[in-house]
């Protein structure tokens, strides 16, 4: 029978004198420190409690509302991070303060621009109450007067008035010779028909020939400025109302015939001095 040897004990470690010194030392300190601590302890006196204050609902909501903006104001400076921003372009420079200009000044460069020369200004004015007085010495237009309603076919010249005349003639309708043939383009698409119209609306030349016709009676070409006309009356009125635009169109027409009357009689003379021909200059040269 093999025998092993058993394992040697390893020996614990030996304390010295110093060591054990230091030990008792430390046990006593701290057994005196927890004396200590709990005599203190027992002799610290209790605390008397302080009353509760009851708040009214109207203070407990102000002192909410208080705490909550304190806290909000709090987080905001914590969590926003401050910008400061720094303009960039140049720098916009101020419009400069107009002066105002003297009197004089204004009231010359006034006159100027509006062309307010007095005697200009006389010449206007004398004009535009000659013609008022014009009107009143030319009369009123009576508002009901003779009228016909008559229609025409228009063209360029007189062969072509004679070949309406002839189809005329032959039988053919006058209001679809008019579709055909008018070069009026206002009447051409109705027959021809220029409706009801007193004394002093048309042309004299073609007046003159209309309110010579029977109803039904068509007129041989008549010669106007427009070109050759073939007239019929339909219809006349002894007494008709006459329109407001007629009206109006009466009164400008007699004016004119009375101006080209004159000027037919008389001669003329136009004369533009040095001084208005200076200031009609500076008008169209600004």
């Amino acid at each position: 029978m093999i025998g092993y040897p058993l394992p040697t004990p390893t020996p614990g470690p030996t304390s010295t004198p110093e060591a054990k010194a230091t030990a008792n030392a430390q046990a006593t300190g701290t057994a005196a420190g927890q004396a200590t601590g709990t005599q203190t302890a027992a002799q610290t006196p209790t605390a008397t409690s302080t009353p509760a204050v009851t708040l009214t609902p109207e203070a407990t909501a102000a002192i909410n509302a208080a705490t909550a903006g304190a806290a909000a104001t709090a987080i905001g400076t914590a969590g926003a991070p401050s910008v400061t921003v720094t303009p960039s372009g140049p720098t916009a420079t101020p419009a400069p303060t107009e002066t105002p200009l003297p009197f004089p000044t204004y009231l010359a460069r006034y006159r100027q621009v509006v062309a307010t020369e007095e005697e200009l200004i006389r010449a206007i004015a004398a004009s535009r109450v000659l013609r008022d007085k014009l009107n009143d010495a030319l009369g009123d237009v009576p508002p009901t007067q003779e009228q016909v309603r008559a229609r025409h076919i228009l063209v360029a010249d007189e062969t072509a008035a004679e070949t309406v005349v002839q189809r005329l003639e032959a039988g053919e309708e006058f209001a679809t010779l008019a579709a055909e043939l008018s070069t009026d383009g206002g009447s051409k698409d109705k027959g021809g028909d220029l409706g009801f119209f007193p004394r002093g609306i048309m042309v004299p030349v073609f007046e003159e020939v209309a309110f010579s016709l029977e109803v039904g009676e068509t007129s041989p070409p008549v010669n106007s400025q427009f070109g050759y006309h073939i007239i019929r009356v339909d219809e006349r009125a002894a007494d008709r109302e006459v329109p407001t635009h007629q009206l109006q169109q009466i009164e400008a027409g007699a004016i004119s015939r009375w101006l080209d009357t004159q000027m037919a009689t008389v001669q003329i003379e136009r004369l533009l001095d040095d001084r208005r021909t200076a200031w009609a200059d500076r008008q169209t040269t600004g």
